[in-house]
């Protein structure tokens, strides 16, 4: 099953998937199985200032917006494409994605 990944901090043993974000240096983004994967469209939008992530192709489902210092997550009334977060306020860590197992390993 395909799964994205966004944390605000490196995650070393997830870094063989990790992926570049052009528009942030803060985020940090990971993922598995998406790049052939007709459950997601990743796309850049504004030149590259933010990037969106439609999950499951559909405009209408869940969509993570992702900028130089912000990353929203807005999910849909269907959520068909699960998104889970977790948080360590302690620390100021968060992890927010789309497998509760990963979510939840990271």
């Amino acid at each position: 099953m395909p799964w994205l990944l966004f944390s605000n901090k490196s995650i070393p043993k997830f870094e063989a998937t990790q992926i570049p974000l052009s528009a942030s240096k803060v985020f940090h983004c990971y993922c598995m199985g998406w790049t052939d994967s007709e459950h997601a469209t990743i796309f850049d939008v504004d030149r590259g200032i933010s990037r969106s992530v439609c999950l499951n192709s559909n405009f209408e489902n869940n969509t993570i917006i992702i900028t130089e210092s912000h990353l929203q997550a807005i999910t849909s009334g269907r959520n068909v494409t699960p998104v889970y977060w977790a948080c360590d306020r302690a620390n100021s860590i968060f992890v927010i994605g789309t497998d509760l197992p990963t979510v939840t390993a990271a």
